[in-house]
């Protein structure tokens, strides 16, 4: 028995759009775009074979909802990481530093 009838397949938002969904939330363009940016990163290297795993536009969304709690986009982005085991959360971590040069180099 199937929980739900049906099943509909989505893909992604398009760059600017996504941008947009964030700026609802988040008045710091650049934040917005050093995410959106960050997760086709993620996006591109999973569907190349080299990640089991993706940042989704809710992830996106959370990330941006602990920055409004915290005030920092390190402990946001780490938080929202969590999630994943820990060596991918650290590469993903390293490759958001490498996009976004505003975040302190610490380790996660």
């Amino acid at each position: 028995m199937e929980r739900f009838q049906i099943f509909l397949k989505m893909t992604y938002p398009a760059p600017k759009q996504e941008i947009q969904i964030l700026s609802v939330l988040c008045p710091e363009e650049d934040f917005c775009k050093n995410l959106v940016s960050f997760a086709n990163s993620i996006r591109k290297t999973k569907a190349e074979g080299g990640s089991r795993y993706s940042i989704t536009t809710r992830r996106l969304v959370q990330v941006i909802k602990n920055h409004t709690i915290f005030n920092d986009r390190r402990l946001a982005l780490e938080l929202a990481l969590a999630r994943f085991p820990e060596i991918d959360a650290n590469g993903m971590m390293k490759l958001y530093e490498g996009i976004d040069p505003s975040i302190a180099s610490s380790s996660m």
